[in-house]
C-alpha cells in the first residue's frame, strides 16, 4: 500500500497509540496502521486522514470517546470456554481450596477479565463460578469485565451470541446456560448476566481495580490475548500494575502465545498442562524431599466442589486428564517437572526421553518451551530446528522460531518462519484446535501472525 501519509506523521501516530493504549504498531505493520486510521478518520467525520491524525496528537485524545477510537485499532474475536485447560486450572485447582478457606469467613471473591472483548470470557468465568460454589447466592462476588473498545462492551452488556461463539462447547452446555432468542442467537441466562459488571478501562495508565478503588485486591486476573499487541516495555509495565492489583496469592492468567519472559519477574510461576500461570507470592525454595521423583510418582486430581443437584460437569466434559507419572516414562516425568516449575529437571528428563526415542517431536517441543522459560533461546532454536526436521508441518515450532528471531532483531528470518506457519495453517480449517496448543484454534493463530504484519 502506498502511504498517503508522511513518515513523520505516521511515527507521531505510532507514538500516540503506544502512549495512549499500549498498542505497538511497528513499521512492518504499517499497512494495517494506515488502513485502520483511514477508517477511524471516516468514523469521526474527517475526509482528510492527515488532519485527523494532527487533531488526535494536538488534543492527545478525544476525552469523551477513547473507546470509540480504540475500536478501530483492536481485534476482539473470541468464544466461550476458550483455552479450556487454562480455565480448568482455576476451576479445579486454584478455586476449591480458596473457597473452602473463605467459606466460614468473608465469603467474597474478586475476579477481573482485563480485555474482555465481547464478553465470552467473563461469562465463561460466571458459569465456572456458578458450578464451583454451592451457595453462590450467599457470596459477595465481584466479576468485572473491562476493555478499551466500547463497541465490544456494548455487545458484552447485551449478552446475545451466535452459534459461532459456542464452537468449542457442547449443545448441552449452550442449552443449560443460555436461552434461544431471535432464531439462531442465544442470550446468557439472567442469573449469570447479573453476576457481571462491565466498564471501560485502559490498562495503560488507567486506575487499577483493587488498588485505586480502595477495595481488596483481585483474586484472579484474566488478561489473555491482550499483551500480544503491546510493546516490550508496555508488557513489563502493565504486568507490574497487574501484580499490584492482585491479593497475595492471587493469580494472573495469560495466553500461552504471549511472551512470558517479558512479564514482571516479581511473579512466581506455576506450570500446568502446557500453561504458565503467574502468582503473587514469595518464591519458595524446593527442598530435597520435594524433588520431582518424590512429588510426582502419581498425580491425582483434587476434589471438585459441585453445585447442589449436579456434579458440576457438563455432559462429555470430564475432569482434566491427569496421567500417572512413573520413572519408566521420562517424557511424563519431564511434563510433570515442567508443570511443577522444576525446569532443569524437565530438561534432564527430556534428554533421557530422547535417548529412548529420538523421533518423538513432542519431546523436542516440550524441551524447547522449557528452554525458552529458562531464557536459553539459542538452545531452544536448535531444538526447534531438530523438531521441524522430523515433523515438517508442526506449525507451533515455526511460530516459536518466528518469535525468537523477531525478539533478537532478525526480522527477515522471523518473517520467513511466520510465512511458513501461515502456509501450513492455510490448508487447515480455521475452527479446529491446533494440535499441541491446549485450546488455540488454527484461525486464531493465523490472526495473531497476520496481526504482526507479516
Amino acid at each position: 500500500m502506498t502511504s498517503p501519509l508522511s513518515r513523520s506523521l505516521l511515527n507521531e501516530l505510532r507514538e500516540y497509540l503506544r502512549e495512549s493504549f499500549g498498542l505497538d504498531f511497528q513499521e512492518k505493520m504499517e499497512n494495517d496502521l494506515i488502513r485502520y486510521t483511514m477508517l477511524a478518520a471516516k468514523g469521526f467525520g474527517y475526509s482528510d486522514t492527515s488532519q485527523f491524525i494532527q487533531q488526535l496528537i494536538k488534543n492527545k485524545h478525544y476525552p469523551t470517546e477513547p473507546g470509540k477510537l480504540a475500536s478501530y485499532y483492536t481485534i476482539g474475536e473470541t468464544y466461550f470456554m476458550r483455552e479450556k485447560k487454562s480455565l480448568d486450572f482455576i476451576e479445579y485447582y486454584y478455586l476449591p481450596p480458596l473457597i473452602q478457606k473463605r467459606f466460614d469467613k468473608c465469603r467474597n471473591l474478586r475476579i477481573w477479565s482485563a480485555g474482555c472483548a465481547s464478553g465470552e470470557e467473563v461469562y465463561s468465568i460466571a458459569i465456572m463460578l456458578s458450578r464451583t460454589i454451592p451457595d453462590i447466592q450467599n457470596w459477595d462476588i465481584t466479576l468485572l469485565g473491562t476493555d478499551i473498545n466500547t463497541e465490544f462492551l456494548k455487545k458484552a452488556q447485551q449478552g446475545i451470541y451466535s452459534k459461532w461463539s459456542f464452537r468449542n462447547c457442547t449443545e448441552s452446555f449452550r442449552d443449560r446456560y443460555f436461552e434461544r432468542v431471535n432464531g439462531n442467537e442465544y442470550h446468557i441466562r439472567p442469573e449469570l448476566k447479573k453476576m457481571v459488571r462491565f466498564s471501560y478501562h485502559n490498562l495503560v495508565g488507567g486506575s487499577l481495580p483493587g488498588v485505586d478503588d480502595k477495595k481488596a485486591g483481585m483474586d484472579v486476573i484474566f488478561c489473555r490475548n491482550v499483551m500480544i499487541y503491546f510493546s516490550r516495555e508496555t508488557i513489563r509495565n502493565v504486568s507490574e500494575r497487574l501484580f499490584d492489583s492482585l491479593v497475595n496469592g492471587g493469580i494472573l492468567v495469560v495466553s500461552p502465545v504471549e511472551m512470558s519472559t517479558l512479564i514482571s519477574p516479581r511473579f512466581n510461576k506455576i506450570f500446568y498442562s502446557g500453561y504458565t500461570f503467574y502468582q503473587k507470592e514469595k518464591k519458595k525454595q524446593r527442598t530435597k524431599k520435594e524433588t520431582v521423583e518424590n512429588e510426582f510418582q502419581t498425580v491425582t486430581p483434587p476434589p471438585v466442589i459441585a453445585p447442589p443437584g449436579g456434579s458440576g460437569q457438563e455432559e462429555n466434559d470430564p475432569l482434566p486428564d491427569i496421567q500417572p507419572v512413573t520413572e519408566k516414562n521420562p517424557f511424563l516425568l519431564a511434563k510433570a517437572a515442567a508443570d511443577s516449575g522444576s525446569l532443569n529437571d524437565a530438561i534432564r528428563y527430556c534428554d533421557e526421553a530422547l535417548k529412548l526415542n529420538k523421533t518423538d517431536y513432542r519431546i523436542y517441543y516440550l524441551k524447547a518451551t522449557v528452554l525458552l522459560e529458562l531464557g536459553r533461546e539459542e538452545e531452544a532454536m536448535s531444538t526447534l530446528n531438530q523438531l521441524v526436521y522430523l515433523e515438517q508441518d508442526f506449525v507451533l515450532a515455526y511460530f516459536l522460531l518466528g518469535n525468537i528471531n523477531m525478539r533478537s532483531g532478525k526480522i527477515s528470518e522471523g518473517h520467513k518462519h511466520y510465512k511458513h506457519a501461515l502456509k501450513i495453517l492455510s490448508k487447515l480449517k480455521p475452527e479446529e484446535e491446533l494440535p499441541g496448543s491446549e485450546g488455540l484454534t488454527i484461525g486464531r493463530l493465523a490472526e495473531i501472525i497476520n496481526g504482526i504484519g507479516v
